[in-house]
């Protein structure tokens, strides 16, 4: 399932040179996300992983099925309903960033340099994220997690097997996995395995669906927290005046995640600055293996895709093998 690298979705915030807002605080789609350490990453730098090709192609030739109304005799149901508490689980992270950008209070100051010849002018964010923030995010990935482990018992109750050993295989490499799907996927239908194999659930640098597992078993050892980080800053205008040393600009990667504040310029102290400041926001993922460093909106919507395409390729296999009656 190779997945195109993806742009994250950016909230602007435009600040004056007067140290006080100026312009409304634009927020779109605001992309936010879990992990204690938090890479920041600038505008137009790639932040999606990769889906394998086979998986990520048929899902255009395809359509999703639907979550709602579908019936009860239908063997994928479990799957799909997890599946749909993942997708309204991202839907409400969503909305919880949108309501923190909005009222959460931000403010622009000077503050001396610690080798006290330079100023730093820097951006601040007034509050830190709520923990449902973190919650919606872990609830996402271990609705996603299930719904791959309902999808793998869904087949072995079609051809009437045992479900206590049954899981989705993921495994570390490709050389494993047809180990893996000796242990827990054994009696599967040769079509089925070959169809797993095909989503390639395995470890690599960019496998998105791998990730899924890595974060699922990342957030049984430690609470995740979200944190924000500005990956873009743009300054239109600037004026100095006074100096003889060039204001120095810090245009993104310099985000303190501790204190919620950027340094966006430094000059030497006593100079007068006139300027018009525009920040982009994101979140990205920290030190979570392949993960570090993306973008978590992003990721997660390749996730919820990927999923989606497996149920649905998984029960198309089964009703043309005639699993499904």
């Amino acid at each position: 399932m190779r997945l195109s690298f993806r742009q994250p979705s950016v909230a602007n915030q435009e600040v004056s040179g007067n140290c006080f807002l100026a312009g409304k605080f634009k927020m779109a789609l605001l992309t936010l996300g879990p992990v204690k350490c938090f890479a920041v990453r600038l505008i137009g730098v790639s932040d999606a992983l990769a889906l394998p090709a086979a998986v990520w192609v048929r899902a255009g030739h395809r359509s999703a099925l639907r979550l709602m109304g579908a019936p009860e005799v239908d063997t994928f149901s479990d799957s799909r309903l997890r599946l749909q508490w993942a997708e309204e689980e991202f839907a409400d992270f969503q909305r919880c960033a949108r309501i923190y950008f909005k009222r959460t209070p931000r403010t622009v100051f000077i503050e001396p340099d610690p080798d006290g010849v330079h100023e730093r002018y820097k951006f601040k964010l007034g509050k830190p994220f709520p923990s449902s923030l973190t919650k919606r995010t872990v609830h996402t990935i271990e609705n996603l997690r299930a719904a791959l482990e309902l999808t793998a018992i869904a087949v072995a109750r079609l051809v009437h097997l045992p479900v206590e050993d049954v899981h989705f295989p993921f495994c570390k490499t490709a050389a494993d996995f047809k180990s893996r799907v000796g242990s827990c996927c054994k009696g599967f239908p040769d079509e089925i395995t070959r169809l797993f194999d095909s989503f390639e659930p395995y470890g690599s640098a960019d496998n998105l669906l791998f990730a899924i597992n890595e974060l699922c078993n990342a957030s049984k050892h430690r609470i995740i927290v979200p944190t924000p980080s500005v990956v873009g800053v743009n300054l239109p205008y600037i004026e100095m005046i006074g100096g003889a040393q060039p204001v120095i600009i810090n245009e993104g990667n310099f985000f303190d995640s501790e204190k919620n504040e950027i340094t966006f310029a430094i000059t030497e102290r006593g100079v007068q600055l006139k300027y018009r400041a525009q920040f982009g926001f994101d979140i990205a993922f920290g030190k979570i293996g392949p993960l570090e460093g993306r973008s978590v909106g992003a990721n997660l919507d390749g996730m919820i895709r990927a999923v989606t395409t497996i149920i649905n390729e998984t029960e198309a296999e089964s009703t043309r093998l005639e699993l499904v009656t």
